[in-house]
């Protein structure tokens, strides 16, 4: 039975550095009963090539594709009355063996040969991953008390609505590390403050002017 120590072991075999980390966050988005997911873990990394991009569309790919998903194939007819011999499974390859896992590489394969075109088929995209950490409301509320200490008004509620979506946007993005999206968050969030402290001088300005 496949292990987290297996895993581990094959992804500091394929990256390294700071894409050993990534690897490791994007394999965790695969989840399942202990045992299949690392097996299907493996059989991932086995198919990526020590390529971040295909590991995240082959992960990607793998959180879409129904576990129960068989393909539907039909017993070759024979004259002989007696069932046809089995072939060695060895002989058959992963795609017969591993139904789900010849899903997720076929899937791959057919975005891989329409990415770019027009009318792309959404379900296929890449892009479509999400992942909700839990810091995101630290800057969803930084973001939030702007209207509640000016006591409302059009701008500030316009400011924090822009702030909120942007965060919202770039920390849900899984394809990105955790640590680009908490600084595109708080470069987000201090904007926010930034514009608001410009607009309360313009205000309190053209106040003293008249």
């Amino acid at each position: 039975m496949a292990t987290r120590q297996d895993v581990v072991a094959e992804i500091e075999r394929q990256f390294t550095g700071s894409d050993r980390t990534t690897a490791i966050k994007t394999l965790n988005l695969y989840t399942g009963t202990p045992g299949d997911r690392e097996r299907v873990q493996l059989e991932i990394l086995g198919q990526c090539g020590g390529s971040l991009e295909r590991l995240r569309a082959l992960v990607d790919t793998a959180k879409r594709a129904p576990r129960a998903a068989r393909p539907a194939v039909s017993p070759p007819r024979t004259s002989s009355p007696s069932p046809p011999a089995r072939e060695p499974q060895a002989s058959r390859g992963t795609d017969v063996a591993d139904p789900q896992l010849a899903r997720v590489i076929a899937t791959v394969q057919l975005q891989g040969a329409h990415h770019g075109e027009a009318g792309q088929d959404p379900e296929l995209a890449v892009g479509s991953s999400k992942e909700y950490p839990p810091w995101r409301y630290i800057f969803y509320v930084a973001i939030g008390i702007i209207p509640l200490l000016t006591l409302g008004g059009a701008i500030p509620f316009a400011i924090a609505g822009a702030g909120i979506t942007g965060c919202r946007q770039f920390a849900t993005d899984a394809r990105q590390p955790q640590g680009v999206r908490m600084i595109a968050c708080l470069g987000i969030a201090i904007a926010c403050w930034v514009a608001m402290f410009a607009l309360a001088g313009g205000v309190a300005l053209l106040r003293s002017r008249l």
